[in-house]
């Protein structure tokens, strides 16, 4: 499967790399808030993982993350 996280506030979107997941099923990133844009405030997660023709998202789940200042 090809999977992302992606990041959005207000009408800023931000996303990690899209990723194959691994023989097991497991993804992993390496990243920073830098490396990303990540700006102070709240941040909605998203996470989509496709397979074939099937999509799966977390676009009901209220994730967040939180960026201090």
């Amino acid at each position: 499967a090809t999977c992302q996280i992606i990041f959005t506030k207000g009408d800023l979107t931000r996303s990690l790399d899209v990723r194959n997941s691994d023989a097991g099923g497991a993804v992993y990133w390496a990243w920073t808030l830098k490396s990303r844009d990540l700006t102070p405030g709240t941040w909605h997660m998203t996470m989509k993982a496709v397979l074939g023709s099937q999509t799966k998202t977390t676009s009901n789940d209220p994730l967040t993350l939180e960026v201090a200042k």
